[in-house]
């Protein structure tokens, strides 16, 4: 719903601007000025048609490159209700569960066999063919699942029932996150009055400079968005504990934690024991048996536990070595370490959004202005075959790093995007209040039937 009403906005914006310039075009109002400037009554009305073709193009453009990703965005959808229904069966899903599956596709020092580049394997539509990537990413949800419904001793966040759920939580935040994409504020029309005037520098090019100029540009903007997107990378591995890739490596780790809960059930049960001395024999022997049967039941816990077998976020872990070692903490000036992994601080979940829809922006501008340089080239009549094949090369060229983004890049930087803005410090209690009234709502529906 967010997002048609910022569709819809936006149309109403361009509706303006066509009733407008079809007003002045009537009204006979550029007719002296074209004559001063063009020495001829109608090039400046032509010049102000097109201008309002090329808007009408754009915002076309704009608007399908947004249901894309919210068509792509359904994938991240099935994948964490996926992710959900495991994580909901403790028993079904565990630390070991995870080693286990990473040795059926035989992972050799966290390598599997695939041909997907490591860069790619966790960008769609690649991340299909690469089972380590589609096991990792969702016991990195597990994880994720667990510290938002059962935060840490000490936080002022309060816990969550077990059975919150988690991926319908994220699927109303990625809308949200869509939704501010499609709108587009003064800060994002500043900046793109700069790239109109490169824009406009680069029409005053030659045919071959102005190709040139046009694939430099694509393939600059590609860079800029993995940039964008390899920062927001680190910020997500930076809110999970540090998983080891190796399966050795982690079943080590995994052992060291059961050795350590073993250790302090063992503590427990004597310092129990020892508060019981004075009792009878009998009694003794009974209460050590039970302790024996508690002490049990801990250790197999401790294997359906990701919170008991994981330490603390990286962050969480790197603010403590900093002020232990004297350096002034962030919460010190009231800001959250999380907030402290973006640049900008605060604010920069917001730099990357207006990055993000500047970026969609540029793309919808870059191809309508190649439909309009390219498209009379193709349809010439006069040209020979050898200038059509090379036109086309050409245009794949351009328009290859575009499709990179539109469907691999900017899905997955759309998806990481919303959970590390959505999690630890920056969670938000209007959309978890939602969530809870629809589970609320489908129990009710569902007893309702059962009667």
């Amino acid at each position: 719903k967010p997002i048609v009403e910022n569709l819809w906005m936006e149309l109403t914006v361009l509706g303006f601007l066509s009733l407008l310039s079809f007003l002045v075009v009537k009204a006979g109002v550029l007719t002296p000025l074209s004559e001063k400037l063009f020495d001829e009554e109608d090039e400046l009305a032509e010049i102000v048609e097109t201008v309002h073709m090329m808007l009408f193009l754009v915002m076309v453009l704009f608007m399908v490159e947004v249901l894309l990703l919210l068509r792509l965005g359904n994938n991240s959808e099935k994948h964490w209700n996926y992710a959900e229904d495991l994580a909901q069966n403790n028993s079904h899903y565990t630390s070991q569960s995870y080693m286990n599956k990473l040795q059926e596709h035989n992972i050799a020092n966290g390598k599997g066999k695939t041909w997907v580049p490591h860069a790619l394997r966790k960008v769609w539509p690649f991340s299909h063919f690469d089972k380590v990537a589609h096991e990792r990413s969702i016991f990195e949800y597990n994880i994720m699942r667990s510290h938002f419904v059962e935060p840490p001793e000490g936080s002022l966040v309060k816990p969550l029932t077990s059975d919150f759920k988690f991926s319908h939580y994220l699927s109303m935040r990625l809308g949200e996150t869509l939704a501010e994409v499609v709108e587009l504020p003064p800060v994002v029309w500043i900046i793109l009055e700069f790239f109109f005037f490169i824009f406009w520098a680069g029409s005053h090019l030659s045919g071959g400079s102005l190709v040139n100029a046009f694939a430099i540009f694509s393939y600059l903007l590609l860079l800029f968005m993995i940039f964008v997107s390899n920062h927001v990378d680190k910020v997500y591995y930076k809110l999970l504990p540090k998983i080891p890739l190796d399966t050795h490596e982690l079943g080590r780790h995994l052992t060291l934690k059961k050795e350590r809960s073993s250790r302090k059930s063992s503590q427990r049960k004597n310092s129990k024991v020892s508060n019981n001395d004075k009792v009878t024999p009998v009694q003794s022997v009974h209460s050590i048996n039970n302790n024996n049967e508690h002490h049990h039941i801990d250790v197999s816990n401790e294997t359906t536990s990701l919170l008991e077998d994981w330490d603390m976020p990286v962050y969480l872990k790197e603010a403590q070595r900093k002020a232990k070692h004297g350096h002034e903490s962030h919460e010190s000036h009231g800001h959250h370490p999380h907030y402290s992994l973006f640049y900008g601080g605060h604010h920069g979940p917001h730099y990357l959004l207006d990055a993000v829809r500047v970026c969609h922006v540029l793309m919808a501008i870059y191809v309508a202005l190649l439909a309009f340089y390219f498209g009379p080239k193709v349809y010439k009549p006069e040209q020979g075959v050898h200038d059509l094949i090379t036109c086309i090369v050409y245009i794949v060229v351009c328009l290859f790093p575009i499709l990179i983004l539109q469907f691999a890049i900017t899905p997955h930087l759309m998806k990481q995007l919303t959970i590390v803005s959505s999690v630890e410090a920056m969670r938000q209690k209007k959309v978890i209040s939602r969530v809870i009234r629809h589970m609320r709502a489908a129990k009710a529906l569902k007893i309702i039937g059962l009667i």
